[in-house]
């Protein structure tokens, strides 16, 4: 949980809110001081992210035999689906599809993610990386049998 909270607090003080999605309704409010042109600022709330989900979905699963693979693997292909609908090509193809024209909250959102959003190979990476120490991490600790 306490990297969930970190990551998060990573995403107030060092993104642009217009781009993240639980934040952009409050893009008008962000403080004109952050971190965003820091490395850290631009990477870790991926890092974090992945970590604390594929933790938490490993925890999940416990106590199969494969929650370590299952996890860190099932969290890295959703960080990667999200990283790719902020994509030149997913952008062109969701707003063709849908035409979200941003009525409404939910539609507002998911049309401001996708047009706000870019996508970032280092958060791809900093994602796997997460996972992978998720991974890691779910093998040193003892599953009670």
């Amino acid at each position: 949980m306490a990297s969930l909270l970190l990551g998060v607090g990573v995403y107030l003080i060092g993104r642009d809110w217009g781009s993240v999605l639980f934040l952009q309704p409050f893009a008008a409010l962000q403080p004109s001081w952050n971190i965003a042109a820091m490395p850290a600022g631009a990477w870790l709330p991926s890092l974090l992210h992945a970590y604390g989900f594929a933790l938490l979905i490993i925890l999940m699963l416990r106590p199969h035999p494969r929650a370590p693979v299952y996890g860190a693997s099932g969290w890295l292909l959703i960080a990667a689906l999200l990283e790719w609908l902020q994509s030149t090509p997913a952008e062109a193809l969701i707003l063709s599809m849908y035409r979200l024209p941003g009525t409404g909250p939910v539609p507002g959102l998911v049309e401001a993610y996708v047009i706000h959003g870019r996508f970032d190979s280092g958060d791809l990476l900093a994602a796997a990386l997460g996972c992978l120490a998720a991974f890691a991490a779910a093998h040193t600790v003892e599953v009670p049998k």
